[in-house]
């Protein structure tokens, strides 16, 4: 290692023989990341190999220690987005199995649970329900004109209950939920 190019200094080797001597000083020097990083591309073609398997795990480590306390800036984590987004994503027109989507479901039941066991104070329960409140949560959908002008046709829409206006509306054959009545109301009020 460290040595020049010249005649005296190279050997000779198959494709086997150098990956073997990469393993080597992987093994003569742990503590190396660049040598850990060579081996671990050498061996991207092979990833179930068992031999290859603990140089991955060394890889991974080694890159968890290389970058540990790093941030990525917000332009980048924005660029690494876009690259797997749509037809890039490595999962882009796959779907499981019923068969698999089943295991994935067994795994996570019960103790495999990572909440299984925890409850959420009262503090966080009603953050929570905070924010899924209004426009926040996701079925939120604002009233058209139309619906409103649907709602407002009835004498004294401002006071009526909800239901009795959602009532009249369902026999003319048209649906507005309760609570978007009583948003509207609100925010006339």
């Amino acid at each position: 290692m460290g040595g020049e190019d010249s005649n005296e200094n190279l050997i000779a080797l198959t494709a086997e023989e150098h990956y073997v001597i990469h393993q080597l000083l992987v093994k003569i020097y742990p503590n190396n990341h660049k040598l850990i990083h060579a081996a671990n591309m050498m061996g991207g073609t092979r990833p179930n190999n068992k031999s290859y398997g603990w140089i991955r795990r060394k890889q991974a480590k080694a890159s968890s220690v290389i970058h540990k306390g790093k941030t990525v800036s917000k332009e980048t984590r924005k660029r690494m987005s876009e690259a797997h987004k749509g037809k890039k994503s490595h999962n882009f027109g796959k779907t499981h199995s019923k068969e698999t989507l089943k295991k994935m479901s067994e795994v996570k039941k019960g103790e495999n649970n990572p909440n299984y066991g925890r409850t959420h104070s009262k503090e966080t329960l009603k953050k929570m329900s905070e924010s899924l409140k209004g426009q926040n949560h996701p079925n939120f959908k604002p009233l058209s004109q139309a619906d409103k002008d649907l709602i407002m046709q009835f004498p004294d829409w401002k006071d009526k209950n909800p239901k009795t206006i959602y009532n009249r509306l369902k026999k003319q054959n048209v649906i507005i939920g309760k609570s978007r009545i009583k948003r509207l109301q609100d925010s006339y009020q």
